[in-house]
């Protein structure tokens, strides 16, 4: 992705695609272009881009994989996208009780599981929120305690059982089923929560940390409280 666009390319580095143009955005309302999104995902059931947009703008937003058509958005709890159109990054200085603030704050990571769910890490609020691929709201985990909410990661067994959330000093295994916290990722050395996580076929864990580099976690088997 360039700062303000999607770019898609063939695997031999053909340019195909681009989503949005540089400096051209006008807020959370712009369906042509995006501001400074954080990831994005296409789930090949349905053959759509799905965007985190997420520094500048505060919404998940989804196109056409092949054709860049603007399907839908939303944004936090499945509500129409709004927040302040900056690019400054201001986390809140207190996390009260209750559901959270009522937008996205830096929608920094999105993961779309194979049954079609999607995981939006709204990471400056320390909460990961759960649709459908339509844009329902379903639930969310809030975190107040501590960071929360820096990336995502789907396990690689066939049901993907779990979702990894770069959470404090390392990774929190959330159980999809019952979408709560049933571990801790955190070995001695870890380079800690990473800005952007990724899993393999064996179930490693890759962590990519701003400024310190990327370390792989080796896959041992789970532990008897994970099964």
């Amino acid at each position: 992705m360039a700062d303000d666009a999607y770019l898609k390319f063939a695997p031999d580095g053909k340019f195909l695609l681009q989503i949005g143009k540089a400096d051209a955005h006008r807020g959370d309302q712009d369906t042509a272009n995006l501001h400074r999104p954080a990831d994005a995902q296409v789930h090949q059931a349905t053959n759509e881009l799905f965007v985190a947009d997420g520094y500048g703008n505060h919404r998940v937003i989804v196109y056409d994989a092949d054709t860049g058509a603007f399907k839908r958005t939303w944004g936090a709890f499945g509500k129409p996208p709004m927040g302040k159109t900056t690019c400054a990054i201001t986390g809140p200085k207190e996390f009260p009780a209750g559901e959270g603030p009522p937008d996205f704050n830096v929608v920094h990571a999105i993961r779309v599981a194979k049954d079609g769910t999607v995981y939006v890490a709204d990471r400056e609020n320390r909460r990961v929120q759960m649709f459908n691929k339509d844009g329902v709201y379903q639930k969310q985990i809030y975190e107040r305690n501590a960071p929360f909410a820096r990336n995502l990661a789907l396990s690689p067994d066939a049901e993907q059982q779990f979702l990894y959330v770069g959470h404090d000093k390392g990774i929190a295994i959330v159980d999809r089923k019952s979408f709560a916290i049933v571990g801790e990722i955190q070995p001695a050395g870890i380079i800690g929560a990473g800005h952007q996580i990724a899993t393999d076929s064996k179930g490693n864990i890759f962590i990519a940390q701003t400024g310190t580099g990327v370390q792989k976690l080796t896959y041992k088997g789970m532990s008897t409280a994970s099964r």
